[in-house]
């Protein structure tokens, strides 16, 4: 057949799929076939002489596929029992991809006459007989005790039929839902102690959507331009001070639950701010570093998407399309009037001017009031939608504690022995338009007291990383790192360290003077005796870790703390001798905004003279 005659041919086929899909086998004419291919009567008879070559033309394809997926999924892998859940899961698969298909060969072709059905069971004999060979192969290796494998083979092709044809039929249950859950039964089925560990390319969901849909649980939300991850559940926790704590305990899980290369497993976490500063009731479990393990990872790039589960339990969320709720009324005030930040600002200018300090960051908060339990999702969303240059995390270790941010600022990144870091630091307005924008980014790298403010951190960075480090590198001058309402001056650093792992550095780097001030100790010691309000886990590192030591670390700003139906925002301004009061207040203005936007809240009058709204 040439391709035009090919081209002719699936072209028909497609169309048939449609209308039999639509109308069913009975209530379906050629006539509609020839007229949804936009073909002549002619070519469709040619290529198919009746409706029922057409239908079983359309089975037989069906059926290749499958074929095709199962043959190409078991010869990946080694060993009976894994490419019996090879093919479960490949089997599943197809039949999630392809509903329609699926439909026709499940649902339609029951009860149609004897070809149809000998042509149905053919193909699940296949299937089954495909399962029986490895059953048997996998009690031949000792993996699973002897059984009687044709039988157990056609139990479990019965229930995937059972399951997708209700699937296909009403909707639900989703194939992302039958597939752990039915896993799991049959493994557990004939006593196969299946691994903790299972990686899977997976459906496609919408990362909020499938958020959203776990309500109720521990949830995490890592995004960032390159991927999304999702994860819920807790399989693990991991609770410390020092990094070597978190080695001791990664290697133990590492043997545990045989992580060493097993799928893409993160652990999802985040530090205080301040080990030596009690939090108050609202940042309850967020006292000390902890990192959590969950029971389910769903990672999703722009060319792939993957589950991994650990230990899993066999429940999944519906997929779910994402239909944001309304936002929760809400109103605010700020907890600190501008009379008592002229005063605190005041007190770092005269450390400043006396050489007692180099520099000092000074935070303030706005307490966020709902009127009843407010959809966080929906902030979230927004805020992720805003501000998509960015790290944005959702960390809900606890059901209703809710840890959210859009920060530009990465705290460090390791890969083996490599390493990478940036000082953030000076800070100018963003404006529509295009002249007053550059002008205030002319301006921001021009100051005097802003390149020193981004001096001192870049300094300190490399201070704290060279005894880590075999080598750092980074460029002379800062450049622009531009956000849709406000622009820093940025520097990247990259350095090859001595030993792998992000804790070291991690611990060595925060907190950094953007987010402290210089020396360090002067300067907590100053936030502890005038910031009333605990930072928690604001300013702090957040972000995940791999079980061999290695992540991702963001310093957690524009960000805030929900529990309940209270929020508390923060926002921070670097202080030295020439800082003014009112231009460090519009500063933590800016700063306040992502977080307000998100919640969908103004402030009607940005002076200092008004602190509520």
């Amino acid at each position: 057949m040439n391709q035009k005659a090919q081209q002719t041919r699936e072209r028909i086929l497609d169309a048939a799929l449609s209308v039999f899909a639509n109308k069913g086998y009975h209530d379906t004419r050629m006539d509609d076939i020839v007229a949804e291919a936009s073909s002549s009567k002619g070519a469709v008879y040619f290529h198919f002489p009746g409706k029922e070559k057409l239908f079983l033309a359309l089975v037989d394809k069906f059926a290749d596929l499958l074929e095709a997926r199962l043959s190409a999924a078991i010869a990946a892998e080694q060993g009976g029992m894994r490419r019996v859940e090879a093919a479960l899961d490949a089997g599943l698969a197809v039949f999630g991809e392809y509903r329609r298909l699926a439909k026709l060969f499940l649902v339609q072709a029951v009860g149609l006459g004897q070809i149809f059905e000998s042509k149905r069971l053919q193909i699940l004999d296949k299937f089954a007989h495909l399962i029986q060979t490895h059953l048997d192969e996998a009690i031949t290796d000792g993996d699973i005790l002897p059984l009687d494998s044709q039988i157990t083979a056609y139990a479990w092709v019965g229930a995937i039929n059972e399951l997708i044809m209700r699937w296909v039929q009403q909707g639900e249950p989703t194939p992302e839902r039958i597939a752990p859950a039915l896993r799991t039964t049959l493994l557990n089925s004939i006593q196969f102690a299946h691994e903790k560990i299972h990686h899977s390319k997976f459906m496609r969901y919408h990362p909020l959507a499938l958020l959203n849909a776990l309500d109720g649980q521990p949830r995490w939300a890592w995004i960032t331009p390159e991927e999304s991850l999702i994860a819920w559940g807790e399989a693990a926790m991991l609770k410390g001070e020092r990094p070597e704590d978190f080695r001791s305990q990664l290697d133990e899980l590492i043997q545990d639950l045989d992580l060493s290369s097993k799928g893409d497993i993160r652990l999802f976490g985040a530090f205080p701010f301040d080990m030596e500063r009690e939090t108050d009731a609202i940042w309850a479990g967020f006292e000390q570093p902890t990192f959590v393990l969950p029971r389910y990872i769903y990672r999703q790039t722009p060319t792939e998407t993957s589950l991994t589960e650990i230990a899993p339990d066999g429940t999944l969320p519906p997929s779910r399309q994402w239909d944001a709720p309304p936002l929760t009324p809400a109103t605010w005030k700020d907890d600190l009037d501008y009379a008592k930040w002229e005063e605190m600002v005041n007190i770092a200018k005269e450390s400043a001017a006396s050489g007692e300090i180099g520099k000092v960051v000074f935070a303030r908060t706005r307490k966020v009031s709902f009127e009843k339990r407010p959809e966080l999702i929906t902030v979230f969303s927004r805020l992720n939608d805003a501000y998509p240059a960015t790290l944005r995390f959702y960390f809900e270790p606890r059901p209703g504690l809710v840890f959210m941010g859009a920060t530009p600022e990465l705290l460090v990144r390791t890969q083996g022995q490599m390493l990478e870091t940036v000082s953030l630091a000076g800070s100018a307005p963003r404006d529509k338009n295009v002249k007053v924008n550059e002008k205030h980014g002319a301006d921001l790298l021009a100051s005097k007291k802003d390149r020193r403010e981004h001096a001192i951190v870049v300094e300190d960075i490399i201070n704290r990383l060279k005894p880590l480090c075999t080598a750092v590198e980074y460029p002379e001058t800062p450049h622009l790192r531009s956000l849709p309402n406000i622009q820093h001056l940025e520097t990247p650093i990259k350095a090859t360290l001595k030993e792998t792992g992000i804790f070291a550095p991690a611990q060595a780097l925060h907190p950094t003077p953007a987010l402290a001030g210089q020396p360090r100790q002067l300067a907590l010691k100053m936030i502890r005796e005038h910031e009333a309000q605990p930072r928690g886990a604001y300013g702090a590192p957040v972000g995940w870790i791999t079980p061999q030591g290695d992540g991702e670390m963001a310093v957690a700003i524009r960000s805030a703390v929900f529990r309940k139906k209270e929020g508390l925002l923060y926002a921070g301004a670097g202080l030295l001798a020439a800082s003014d009061p009112e231009k460090e207040w519009q500063e933590t203005v800016m700063k306040f905004r992502p977080m307000m936007d998100a919640l969908g809240l103004s402030e009607e009058i940005p002076s200092p003279q008004r602190g509520e709204g």
